[in-house]
């Protein structure tokens, strides 16, 4: 008896075989590697000129004497297909910002073409800077960064967190651009032709925060991460310590 399987089906077996090799290699293919931290920001996307740079960090390095904790912002220019929370947990992890046992360390995360923007709060600081106020900072980033103004937008950021984590209100916040398009100058938020009154607003700005500390608390029973504190080394470039549960926010420009 002949048992030779025809060559038309072998043929077949082999290519069933390939195309789920080539799945497989494209399913494992390397995460995008994290950036090492050069400083209290790394602007991989170059999107700050030389005289905000320096006004960003100086901003860092007043939080940081403010409040004894650390915090590091970095841009991207892409994530090559990467979603943006478990990279910003990847670089939360190897960069461990802040203190080891006071995990006081914030990373701020931009990318540039997506337009994506990604707070990770620290433990120590995620009483101070719950889910829905680092949602509110991500709001207000979000007119200077459409008017492209990249360095007011992101000390607008660091103001804010210095405020919420020192009890203070926030002093030297940039001047905030032109109202967007989409806002008008009555008080409503427009929307197309719906118009959003103040009142009703700020009742489903209520729910929506009660809703987003109810998911807060729960995901802090999830993935930490620590290490050993080294401090910025030189004033700028080394961090190491601070642990990070997930706490944070995520949104667009």
């Amino acid at each position: 008896m002949n048992c030779r399987m025809p060559s038309v089906k072998v043929s077949a077996v082999v290519r069933v075989a390939i195309v789920a090799l080539a799945l497989t290699c494209g399913q494992s293919r390397a995460e995008l590697a994290v950036p090492p931290l050069s400083g209290r920001l790394v602007d991989r996307a170059g999107m700050f000129a030389g005289a905000d740079s320096a006004r960003v960090e100086q901003a860092i390095m007043e939080l940081e004497q403010a409040t004894g904790g650390q915090l590091a912002v970095l841009t991207m220019p892409a994530l090559n297909g990467d979603a943006l929370e478990p990279f910003s947990m990847r670089v939360a992890e190897k960069w461990r910002i802040g203190h080891k046992g006071r995990d006081d360390g914030v990373l701020l995360l931009v990318v540039r073409d997506s337009r994506e923007i990604r707070f990770e709060i620290g433990r120590g600081w995620e009483g101070a800077i719950n889910d829905a106020r680092a949602g509110d900072i991500i709001r207000g980033m979000q007119p200077y960064f459409r008017a492209g103004n990249f360095g007011d937008g992101t000390i607008y950021a660091v103001r804010r967190v210095q405020g919420f984590v020192t009890g203070k209100p926030p002093t030297g916040l940039p001047s905030p651009p032109a109202i967007p398009p989409g806002h008008g100058g009555d008080g409503a938020i427009h929307i197309g032709k719906l118009s959003i009154d103040p009142i009703w607003g700020f009742f489903a700005l209520i729910v929506f925060i009660f809703a987003i500390g109810t998911l807060s608390d729960r995901r802090r029973h999830g993935r930490t991460y620590g290490g050993g504190y080294s401090g910025w080394s030189s004033g700028s470039s080394s961090s190491g310590g601070g642990g990070f549960s997930g706490g944070g926010a995520s949104g667009s420009w």
